[in-house]
């Protein structure tokens, strides 16, 4: 049994770089977030901290209920609505942040990771420009720090290591990201594609 639990449980070295992570794809938010779900998505963190260094207990169900409440209605006014871009962004947002205060094993680490992955390129919505490239690059090596970390069972002891290979995968992956661009057709966004004049609409 005790074989097991340190199976599936988080490594420190992981843990910590997805905390790093969860804060730095939440900051290049801010500006189109509300700032209820900001000071939410960082009360999230600080409860994290908190419950890794053995200070604080993860919350009972009946709180993350009323995280989950207060988000949005939090969404609802500062958008006035709950359907668009923006409130979507900001559910994510809260969803991914609520996810680290529930986050006891290894797959939960996974969801995390992937979750950030998406935030981290959202961003890319907002702005294309190469400064906004540049910071979604950054996110993406410590996003993939932690996921290394967490497949590394000695990781702890040398956490700058699993820095150093993410920084090599990525580096690596520049050139297919090259070719790819240079290649496959340029293509409008999905969402500016017209629908069908004549189909049948609900």
């Amino acid at each position: 049994c005790e074989i097991m639990r340190l199976i599936y449980q988080i490594p420190r070295n992981s843990l910590a770089w997805l905390l790093a992570a969860h804060a730095l794809v939440v900051i290049p938010h801010i500006s189109i977030l509300p700032v209820t779900i900001v000071v939410a998505a960082f009360s999230c963190l600080i409860w994290r901290i908190q419950v890794y260094r053995g200070l604080w207990k993860f919350p009972a169900r009946y709180i993350k209920y009323c995280l989950a409440g207060i988000n949005l209605i939090a969404i609802y006014l500062g958008y006035g609505r709950l359907i668009g871009l923006e409130p979507m962004v900001a559910l994510l947002v809260a969803g991914f942040s609520l996810k680290l205060i529930e986050m006891h094993q290894r797959r939960d680490a996974l969801t995390v990771i992937y979750l950030a992955y998406l935030v981290a390129a959202i961003h890319l919505l907002f702005s294309q420009t190469m400064i906004a490239a540049l910071i979604v690059m950054s996110q993406f090596v410590i996003i993939t720090t932690s996921l290394i970390g967490l497949n590394q069972s000695q990781g702890y002891r040398y956490p700058l290591k699993s820095l150093a290979a993410a920084s090599l995968l990525l580096l690596q992956a520049i050139p297919l990201m090259v070719v790819l661009f240079l290649v496959m057709p340029r293509l409008g966004a999905l969402w500016s594609v017209p629908s069908p004049q004549h189909s049948a609409k609900t």
